[in-house]
């Protein structure tokens, strides 16, 4: 504000003559009065210096000192008037956040003058930063009010302090940061600000306030029957956990008890081998984590039930009885009270007895292969629990045979020569197609049993090089194409010969084989089979 102060000095020198009126005659001394000058000149100020510019509010009056005024009159000369030359009249504005102005004079000169902006009061430290409640998803913070604010500032630091950095800005006194991980450190601080002059200024932060996030809730991935009395509990680590905690009950729902804390955070199995065989046991686990050497856990993961079970049996065989006799074997089963044999996924026996650990089968069929597996089981609350089935143990019937015999056998199958064809048919009586002949005699004169239809049959046996005519034998089966399948079977009879049930109109033959496949260019070799 520019103070006017007159321009020019007037000094009055009074020089009275009083005459004394009442009781003298003569007039007094002359009395001389000298007066303090007094300036009248326009002063601008240039600049000033208080003892302190900024300020924090209290609700208290703030009222600093002046250093010192340079001023500039009208010729441009500057006048430099320190603190004891100044008179401060009052202040302004200075208990309120903002800027606040002082009202002086300078002494020896007329009236006053406002120094606007003089200094500075901005908001107040805030107080009382807390953590109000933390989640998986939310941290929520608060703050108490401060005076003269407008708005406030809160800063996070994801690094443990190293760095902070702006998070939001509010007109509350709380804000839910949900920009958060699990398993992480968050620290938070709050400024106060207000608008002044158009522009921001801050008051100091807030103390500092740090926030552990609770870890992830673990997840049981599986409860595995590992033995007869051993149930193993699966999980995957959770990030930043230091430890497990395993609960066990032997019901869903009720009190779970505490089986074993794992002080291994890599921990991802245990074992509890205190079960008992055929029983059904329930679990979860917590996760724990370590905050400042104290240890927490967690939310509890959800509930996974498992059973034990009888333990796997190791099975093995042999054959007897001229290769037509198999006998199973295996050793004894913890945990088991009977057994159950399979064959070919079909259950054949039930064993109950846990002692009695081998079962033999006679008259096994010549051209089949049996796939044998046994199982464990035991009885719980009338229900049978069963252990995992044995490997298999594949008896394949392979007999040497007499060719020479079969040789024999097979020059009796000229009897069937002229044999109507029947579609369909299977029987000499009847008549018969391809297939159906080639069933009938391997059943009829060699107790081998083929399936129905030709293109089954071409899976059975052992492959022959079709290409090798020399390696041929009688009695194998030599299986024709036409259109992209199996479509006709013939029994090959030696020396280039071979009989089968053509159609309806040739009945069953005796052909060679060249005859045939020139006779017939649209049905082509396939495979050759041998059955024996």
């Amino acid at each position: 504000m520019k103070t006017y102060i007159q321009e020019h000095l007037k000094l009055i020198i009074i020089i009275t003559a009083v005459l004394v009126f009442t009781g003298l005659g003569i007039a007094s001394p002359v009395i001389i009065a000298k007066m303090q000058p007094v300036l009248s000149e326009e002063l601008r100020v240039v600049s000033f210096e208080m003892e302190k510019e900024v300020y924090e509010y209290t609700g208290e009056e703030m009222k600093p000192g002046i250093i010192q005024i340079t001023f500039e009159n009208t010729k441009n000369e500057q006048i430099v008037k320190k603190s004891d030359e100044i008179s401060i009249k009052k202040y302004m504005d200075n208990q309120k956040v903002g800027q606040a102005s002082v009202e002086i004079s300078v002494i020896g000169y007329q009236g006053t003058m406002v120094l606007d902006d003089a200094f500075l009061i901005r908001p107040a430290k805030a107080n009382g930063m807390q953590i109000v409640s933390a989640s998986r998803e939310t941290i929520e913070v608060k703050w108490n009010e401060v005076a003269g604010a407008d708005s406030y500032s809160l800063y996070r630091s994801t690094d443990n302090g190293q760095q902070f950095a702006l998070l939001a800005e509010s007109k509350e006194l709380s804000y839910q940061d949900t920009d958060i991980q699990t398993n992480a450190v968050y620290q938070y601080y709050v400024c106060a600000s207000a608008l002044i002059d158009e522009q921001v200024v801050f008051g100091d932060p807030s103390d500092t306030v740090k926030q552990y996030t609770p870890l992830a809730i673990p997840v049981i991935s599986s409860v595995k029957n590992s033995s007869y009395n051993t149930l193993r509990v699966e999980w995957p680590v959770v990030a930043g956990a230091t430890g497990y905690q395993v609960y066990r009950n032997t019901v869903k729902d009720g009190e779970y008890t505490l089986i074993t804390e794992i002080a291994d955070g890599a921990a991802t199995a245990y074992s509890d081998t205190s079960c008992e065989v055929g029983k059904a046991y329930y679990y979860y686990i917590k996760a724990c984590q370590t905050i400042e050497e104290m240890k927490t856990y967690g939310d509890a993961s959800a509930v996974v039930s498992g059973r034990t079970t009888p333990n796997r049996v190791g099975l093995s065989g042999s054959s007897g009885d001229g290769n037509t006799k198999v006998t199973l074997s295996w050793k004894k089963v913890s945990g088991a009270q009977g057994y159950e044999v399979y064959k070919n996924n079909k259950l054949v026996k039930t064993i109950d007895s846990a002692d009695t650990l081998s079962w033999s089968e006679s008259g096994l069929a010549k051209d089949a292969e049996s796939n044998y597996k046994v199982r464990a089981y035991c009885i719980v609350n009338n229900e049978k629990i069963y252990g995992s089935y044995s490997r298999t143990y594949a008896k394949e019937v392979t007999i040497e045979y007499n060719y020479g015999a079969i040789s024999e056998e097979l020059s009796a199958l000229t009897q069937y020569v002229g044999r109507s064809y029947v579609f369909g048919g299977t029987s000499p009586t009847k008549g018969w197609d391809c297939s159906g002949f080639t069933q009938y005699v391997f059943k009829k004169h060699f107790g081998i049993s083929l399936p129905r239809t030709s293109g089954e049959q071409a899976g059975r046996g052992t492959t022959v090089s079709k290409n090798s005519r020399s390696s041929w034998k009688p009695g194998d089966l030599l299986f024709y194409k036409q259109n992209g399948r199996v479509s006709h079977v013939a029994i090959y009879l030696g020396n280039g010969q071979m009989i089968h049930a053509l159609n309806s109109k040739y009945d069953t033959l005796i052909q060679g084989v060249d005859y045939y496949e020139n006779w017939d260019p649209k049905t082509t070799l396939y495979c050759v089979k041998r059955i024996f």
